[in-house]
């Protein structure tokens, strides 16, 4: 993916250290998606769509449990806004305090602020195609919750083919369990995921020559001709 030749931020790869109150806890980034449309196509569509915001809300709520800080984030603000809206009514609902300083879901205004937010974490779960690949070149252990091949195939080939499930089925408890394998590999994940992400930066380095050179001698041959 092209993403993969974008510039990291500094600071931003591997574990982060800190958590937004100043304390050392784990901070993860709990991706949102718009599932089903949001369900206003049909019911089966909107009972498909509730088990969704119940899954991802007790997701948020078991990471609060256990100490953890949670950064919400969105990969398309167009389509998941009304998402976050709807996960953020949903956990009032189940008495959340939205308040608490360990809950942040305020979105990023821009692409920058996403990186921002990303780069603050030290695990991302994620639907969004490129929300997955940005926490991979941040060099961050991933979660992807997939819904096209396409994610299968990044996450083997980053060496993260074990940390998927399918968007349309996925196992709360099976997410928990993954969750607490890349916590306890987490630091030789982030080393095969830096690694791999630099080959892919390489790769990418040489198409654009290989599109220059071929752009460039194109543009020479037309000029001989002419």
């Amino acid at each position: 993916d092209l993403a993969f030749s974008l510039p990291r931020p500094a600071g931003g790869a591997g574990l982060a250290r800190t958590a937004w109150d100043g304390t050392r806890q784990r901070r993860v980034a709990v991706g949102l998606f718009n599932y089903r449309g949001r369900g206003l196509a049909n019911p089966a569509d909107a009972a498909a769509y509730q088990l969704y915001l119940d899954r991802m809300c007790s997701l948020v709520l078991w990471l609060l449990a256990r100490g953890d800080a949670v950064r919400v984030v969105l990969g398309d603000f167009a389509y998941d806004e009304d998402v976050r809206l709807d996960v953020r009514a949903k956990l009032a609902r189940r008495d959340l305090d939205l308040t608490n300083l360990a809950f942040n879901d305020a979105p990023a205004e821009s692409f920058e602020q996403l990186v921002e937010q990303l780069a603050s974490v030290d695990f991302v779960i994620a639907s969004r195609y490129h929300n997955v690949v940005l926490g991979l070149l941040l060099a961050k252990p991933v979660v992807s919750l997939s819904y096209e091949p396409k994610h299968n195939a990044l996450m083997r080939d980053m060496g993260l083919g074990e940390y998927c499930q399918s968007l349309d089925d996925f196992s709360l408890d099976r997410l928990k369990e993954q969750l607490l394998r890349l916590e306890a590999n987490a630091t030789a994940l982030s080393a095969v995921i830096a690694e791999r992400t630099a080959t892919n930066r390489a790769r990418l380095a040489e198409q654009y020559d290989q599109i220059v050179r071929t752009v460039c001698g194109s543009a020479v041959e037309r000029r001989r001709d002419s």
